[in-house]
């Protein structure tokens, strides 16, 4: 076994442990694309640079066969993934920094397979401390832009789109949701929104119109 596979070998085992490792932070708060996604577009992009820069040697003076041409395709070509993680729900977009990661994992992918890892290591270390650190740091900033209104309903057909439709008719902007079911009663669910409305008469009001709605059983404003 030469020493070119032995390190082929090597940049392919480091691209699982580094798309893995970004995997594994979108795994744990349950996002479309997780652990073997990121793996497998850190290794396909390895491959594809490795592959490369192969050709490069071996077709060198027989053709021109540029450095960075299957990179630059792997980079455009990612968009295809990452647009099937991005969800769009009315005035809410979901997905865009999973997308974002699994894009930023390719580039790494590429850097390792040109061999750069110094540039690979250090990449992914930082972009897991953005997924998992700074989401931390940008609640603290926002807490006081955004609320949450945690409602207990019947889960029956339509309900959330009665509740939706209320916000919508009162101009709050809803920038997330979170379903669960109420864990004493399997016929109840519970439904907390995350609002942008820094007027807080405003969200008293939305609460006592929100209360008022048919087979809504409780609203909490900003739950523990």
């Amino acid at each position: 076994m030469t020493s070119h596979t032995l390190e082929t070998i090597l940049k392919i085992f480091i691209a699982c442990i580094l798309g893995g490792f970004i995997g594994l932070e979108r795994e744990s708060v349950n996002r479309p694309a997780g652990f073997r996604t990121h793996i497998l577009v850190s290794v396909g992009a390895t491959i594809v640079m490795i592959t490369n820069i192969d050709l490069v040697e071996i077709m060198v003076g027989s053709a021109e066969v540029q450095p960075g041409r299957f990179g630059a395709a792997v980079i455009s070509g990612i968009g295809f993934l990452g647009a099937g993680t991005i969800i769009k729900n009315k005035n809410t977009v979901k997905g865009l920094t999973t997308a974002a990661s699994l894009w930023t994992t390719a580039c790494i992918g590429l850097a390792l397979g040109s061999g750069l890892y110094e540039i690979a290591i250090p990449a992914t270390i930082f972009v897991f401390l953005t997924l998992e650190v700074f989401p931390i740091i940008e609640r603290k900033l926002s807490s006081n832009k955004y609320s949450k209104i945690r409602i207990t309903s019947v889960n029956t057909v339509g309900q959330l789109s009665l509740i939706s439709k209320t916000f919508e008719e009162m101009h709050v902007n809803v920038i997330g949701i979170k379903t669960a079911h109420d864990v004493s009663e399997d016929e109840d669910i519970v439904i907390t929104f995350k609002i942008k409305c820094p007027d807080n008469h405003k969200k008293l009001i939305v609460v006592d119109r929100i209360s008022a709605l048919t087979g809504v059983l409780e609203v909490e404003l900003n739950p523990e």
